[in-house]
């Protein structure tokens, strides 16, 4: 929402138009507000954009077009697994597995698969916080 805020700053400060920003529950909402004509289009993050581009309609009915201005997308975050503390084997394995996919390059392969390489990370990090 944020960066529509902000857009619309810079296009009325340029003498653009004004753009109806249209805020909704989910993303489902979005897409079918886009498919219905209620919408032009739907902001959302980058793999899940991806994601949907690629399975809805069999690939056909949406299609992502990035920012080249904020190639890992708008205000990227990285993302992770939550567990308890005190579940250091569980924590453990899952990073030695989560480094094993980088180190032989199935990490890689399937970012590159659904449009993500640049948001690859290059190691495994715990925080403790």
């Amino acid at each position: 929402m944020q960066v529509l805020q902000e857009a619309q700053k810079e296009f009325k400060k340029n003498g653009l138009a004004e753009i109806k920003i249209l805020q909704l529950p989910k993303d489902s909402d979005a897409q079918l507000a886009v498919q219905s004509g209620k919408a032009v289009c739907d902001v959302t993050d980058g793999p899940g954009s991806v994601y949907v581009a690629q399975t809805a309609g069999d690939g056909k009915t949406f299609e992502v077009v990035n920012d080249p201005a904020y190639p890992n997308g708008y205000d990227p975050q990285a993302i992770g697994a939550g567990m308890l503390k005190s579940n250091t084997v569980l924590r453990d394995a899952i990073k030695t597995a989560l480094q094993a996919l980088i180190a032989d390059g199935t990490y890689t392969k399937i970012l590159n698969k659904w449009g993500q390489s640049a948001v690859a990370v290059t190691s495994i990090t715990v925080n403790l916080k």
